[in-house]
């Protein structure tokens, strides 16, 4: 790994308690917020020369412990598109225990992902997850500021000629 980033494996051995606990939750939340399934993809392409076709990675979950607190579920990622000449198996890469599917096959793949592109986890780390939660937008007041991308001359002029001839211009 990266300098100054740790993977969440080494979360779960933090001592709970003082801030090194509050800094392992606040790296879990950023581990979920980050999409690795798509990171994965984008870079396996890269490397493999070609767009993934299915079969390429494939995900096996499996729920271990059911019906207890600390039971979850485990995601196996099988890279078929990574197998090399000579090698029998493709490479496999296994998670931790998480509480849904979704995020037991994106922890595989953040595995997989440190794994095989340790030189690009920096760039990973700062690529928000699409699905994460974000800050509610800012509603705009009733009579707030006018939208200055509609207010250029080209544009005003040509709402005026429609209005004065009461219909759509034509070329």
């Amino acid at each position: 790994l990266a300098p100054g980033i740790m993977a969440a494996g080494m979360v779960s051995g933090m001592v709970s308690g003082g801030r090194m606990a509050a800094g392992a939750s606040a790296l879990e939340s950023e581990l979920q917020k980050t999409n690795w399934k798509g990171l994965l993809q984008q870079e396996v392409a890269k490397w493999v020369g070609r767009s993934m076709m299915p079969g390429d990675m494939e995900y096996a979950t499996e729920q271990v412990e059911p019906g207890k607190p600390t039971g979850g579920y485990v995601s196996t990622l099988t890279c078929n598109c990574a197998m090399q000449e000579g090698v029998a198996a493709a490479p496999c890469f296994v998670g931790e225990p998480k509480a849904s599917k979704k995020l037991a096959e994106h922890d595989a793949a953040r595995e997989a992902f440190c794994a095989m592109f340790p030189d690009s986890m920096p760039v990973a780390w700062s690529a928000p997850y699409a699905g994460a939660v974000e800050a509610p937008s800012k509603k705009r007041k009733v009579g707030g500021a006018p939208n200055p991308i509609n207010e250029d001359p080209k544009t005003v002029l040509t709402r005026g000629m429609q209005a004065m001839a009461d219909r759509p211009l034509t070329k």
